[in-house]
């Protein structure tokens, strides 16, 4: 392996992998809640292949997984995706440059050279797996907001994706819809783990946490779970009622 420029230690996220807001986290505002239960499971998941967090608009994905991301200080790439990036030769382009500093010069050179052969989206992945098997430590890829992507030879890409993932990559899809990929099998091979709506769902002592311990609102067991009921769990939800507590004041 190459040494010298193009490179940077584990665990050091490069200059050519936050330069563009699409390829770092979105940033975590105000005070953010740290939610054990659901960290351990992102813990797990991401020592496998592939991990699903899906759920509906406002159930908090990003926020949760750029959370963990945070207090872990794991390695990761995140993608911000936009329907623009359907295009399969944009889309690999954009995380080729993500993974710049995680492989080698030569590696990386490589894939950029062929980025004219990606016409479609299983062309534009054996591309993407060239450079990924190249990665040389431990890390992350979050392909947030995978909803959006929409081409008529996506699902068979991102199969091959899935199924050429060497064993230091792990890939997270941030998902408003369970994509048309076998789920069911990659379960039960131990390939995908996935955190749903359900899960995301606020419970009765992380809404406590939230509203209580970190900002003083003083609200009642009874009360607490009442909004519990209320907004189900919704993370917009809670949102929304601890912006109208807060503005009220005490």
């Amino acid at each position: 392996m190459e040494n010298g420029a193009g490179l940077c230690p584990p665990g050091v996220i490069g200059v050519s992998s936050i330069w563009s807001p699409k390829l770092s986290p979105p940033p975590l505002r105000g005070v953010t809640l740290h939610r054990p239960r659901l960290y351990a499971r992102l813990a797990e998941a991401l020592g496998g292949p592939v991990t699903l967090v899906a759920g509906e608009a406002g159930f908090g994905k990003t926020t949760l997984v750029a959370g963990y991301l945070q207090t872990a200080d794991r390695p990761a790439v995140w993608y911000r995706i936009d329907p623009l990036d359907s295009d399969p030769a944009l889309f690999a382009g954009s995380l080729l440059q993500g993974l710049r500093a995680r492989v080698s010069r030569s590696a990386w050179r490589r894939a950029q050279r062929s980025l004219s052969l990606a016409t479609d989206w299983p062309a534009a992945i054996r591309i993407l797996l060239g450079a990924i098997a190249a990665v040389y430590d431990e890390l992350i890829v979050v392909l947030d907001d995978l909803h959006l992507l929409d081409h008529p030879t996506l699902d068979e890409g991102l199969r091959a994706l899935v199924e050429g993932l060497p064993p230091q990559v792990h890939l997270a899809f941030l998902t408003r819809r369970r994509p048309a990929l076998p789920l069911a099998r990659w379960r039960t091979q131990g390939v995908l783990s996935e955190i749903t709506t359900d899960d995301l769902r606020f419970t009765p002592a992380e809404l406590r946490a939230l509203l209580v311990d970190l900002h003083h609102l003083p609200l009642t067991d009874a009360s607490v779970h009442l909004l519990v009921a209320k907004t189900e769990g919704w993370a917009a939800g809670v949102t929304l009622a601890l912006h109208t507590a807060l503005a009220q004041g005490p």
